[in-house]
């Protein structure tokens, strides 16, 4: 074969990798990109202590619109609908009667099936610690089943550590404040006793 045949040769298998045919999407891959073909439904659940009043789905399509007609009381459940062309891969976000609200990212929404708000059936706990140079002689779960509650029978001394029993049915997103010997209290909002695990003031 001449030279200029072989170049051609060489040339021909050249274009065809280059070609646009076999360029990769540059969504390949991507669950983010996916959506709903049909309408499609799950179930939504409030086993909290207090009404849920708006439910939104937040994608670029939905954002901003509460998809509650009505608040969902304790113990209901209720049919969502996932509307066709909605991005399956969503975050979503319940808000509740007392103002508090829970997230959660990335949920495939059209094969959710079942989704539930609450605290559980059960007790749970955490450990408090003081690792100040002073008592805490108050600490409050602040919400509207709890409010005005010191839940420390006794001062908690430096040092010391006290298992703290979140009772079933408290809202899981609550304030919590502790108040010490000298008079002076921190506080932090929203923070989920229902999965705190321990909590710990120091100076």
């Amino acid at each position: 074969m001449d030279l200029p045949k072989l170049a051609l040769a060489l040339a021909i298998p050249v274009a065809a990798l280059s070609s646009p045919a076999c360029s990769i999407p540059a969504d390949f891959g991507s669950t983010s990109a996916r959506t709903s073909a049909e309408d499609s439904h799950f179930t939504l659940s409030n086993e909290s202590a207090i009404p849920i009043v708006e439910f939104y789905i937040d994608n670029k399509s939905t954002r901003g619109k509460n998809i509650l007609d009505k608040p969902l009381q304790p113990t209901e459940s209720r049919r969502v609908t996932v509307v066709a062309g909605t991005p399956c891969v969503s975050n979503i976000k319940a808000v509740f009667v007392d103002g508090t609200s829970k997230k959660d990212a990335k949920v495939d929404v059209c094969e959710l099936g079942g989704y539930t708000l609450g605290n559980g059936a059960e007790d749970s706990y955490f450990t408090l610690g003081n690792e100040s140079a002073i008592p805490i002689v108050e600490f409050y779960i602040d919400n509207k089943s709890t409010r005005g509650k010191n839940i420390l029978d006794q001062p908690l001394q430096p040092t010391e550590s006290r298992r703290i029993t979140v009772v079933a049915g408290t809202p899981c997103v609550s304030n919590i404040k502790a108040v010490f010997a000298d008079g002076t209290s921190r506080k932090h909002a929203k923070v989920d006793v229902c999965e705190l695990g321990g909590y710990t003031y120091d100076n």
